[in-house]
């Protein structure tokens, strides 16, 4: 008594789940790549903080090494300005290179000098490319 009244009825609706399905499998996809790309980013970005902190730490270094009065670690300190970008190749760090610069200043009685080492890390290339910056003071008296 009603078959004619719904012929037809359930083709219009499995096109819809198809659409909707389909629909969601493409927000799905995109949502994984999006959360691919930023867990890449983070990781560079954590990479460059540990190589700005190497490359600090290998200013601080040289600042210090062998430095018997202030005059010498001036010295250092205007020696680090002129250094080259140091490529890092420890584990974790591969890829990674950092740079580093030095400023100087005295207190008003010319008794301690006081350093700012600025440390950069710079990780990956292109789209993928993080930097990080740290200052690191310091005194010799």
């Amino acid at each position: 008594m009603f078959p004619k009244a719904q012929q037809g009825f359930l083709m219009p609706l499995a096109l819809m789940l198809v659409v909707g399905i389909s629909v969601l499998a493409i927000a799905v996809s995109r949502l994984s790549g999006q959360s691919t790309t930023s867990i890449t980013l983070e990781e560079m970005s954590a990479r460059a903080f540990y190589a700005a902190e190497s490359g600090g730490q290998l200013a601080v270094g040289y600042l210090y090494l062998n430095a018997s009065d202030r005059a010498e670690t001036d010295q250092h300190c205007n020696d680090l300005n002129g250094f080259p970008v140091i490529n890092l190749f420890p584990s974790g760090l591969t890829g990674c290179r950092t740079r580093f610069s030095c400023s100087a200043s005295t207190n008003p009685a010319n008794t301690a000098s006081f350093y700012i080492i600025t440390s950069q890390g710079v990780c990956g290339s292109g789209d993928f490319t993080a930097e990080r910056n740290i200052q690191i003071s310091t005194v010799m008296r």
